[in-house]
């Protein structure tokens, strides 16, 4: 269990990301000044924004090769814009997460981690989504229930298993269906969407048929 949680730490260490050296470059590119003198280099500040819970401070903290900004796996962990400097000519603002959307959205932004399950005034539409892409087989031996025929058949069931029960012993959805959401946003619950199907694809699988004959 030790050597797994070693082997976990050091994959997703600041030190170990991927294109961390091609990104400096590219930051160290826009510093330099253009001119006879090829050292010459000015002050950049460099904003990191998007989506709230996307990795923002991640990215920031790969470049500086150590937790220069706090990170979390729920939304809102950076509150201010805070300046962290990279070098002597970078400067990179950590920024709190912006969403610029509509309510009909809120169930897109939910499957992003955009949004907190706290501030959700209805948490039933998020959960349609995911029933509908998420595989039933899943979530039937996730949370040990039987088959279900939509997602309010789906949230009786997991709220009786799970005693998210009202007066009477009434299924309490909302509760529910918000523990639900917290299992997705944590990683308990895998979906995934396939990449889409280049072009040259199916040329590449037509050429490997015909080597096989």
């Amino acid at each position: 269990m030790t050597q797994n949680s070693d082997l976990v730490d050091k994959l997703t260490s600041s030190s170990n990301a991927v294109g961390v050296e091609s990104l400096m470059n590219i930051l160290k590119n826009y510093a330099r000044i253009d001119g006879d003198d090829k050292k010459a280099k000015q002050l950049i500040t460099v904003g990191v924004v998007g989506f709230p819970n996307v990795g923002k401070s991640s990215v920031i903290n790969s470049l500086k090769r150590t937790k220069a900004a706090q990170t979390g796996n729920t939304p809102g962990v950076t509150k201010v814009c805070k300046e962290v400097t990279l070098d002597k000519n970078i400067v990179l603002i950590d920024s709190p997460g912006v969403v610029l959307t509509t309510t009909d959205q809120t169930d897109s932004l939910v499957l992003r981690s955009a949004i907190k399950v706290e501030d959700l005034i209805d948490p039933m539409r998020p959960v349609e989504a995911l029933v509908n892409r998420i595989d039933a087989e899943q979530l039937m031996k996730f949370y040990r229930i039987g088959k279900f025929t939509n997602a309010d058949n789906f949230l009786g069931q997991v709220a009786r298993k799970r005693g998210f029960l009202g007066s009477g012993g009434v299924a309490n959805i909302d509760q529910c269906a918000r523990a639900v959401l917290r299992d997705y946003m944590q990683g308990k619950l895998v979906y995934h969407t396939a990449p889409p199907v280049d072009a040259g694809d199916d040329k590449l699988d037509e050429d490997e048929e015909m080597d096989q004959e």
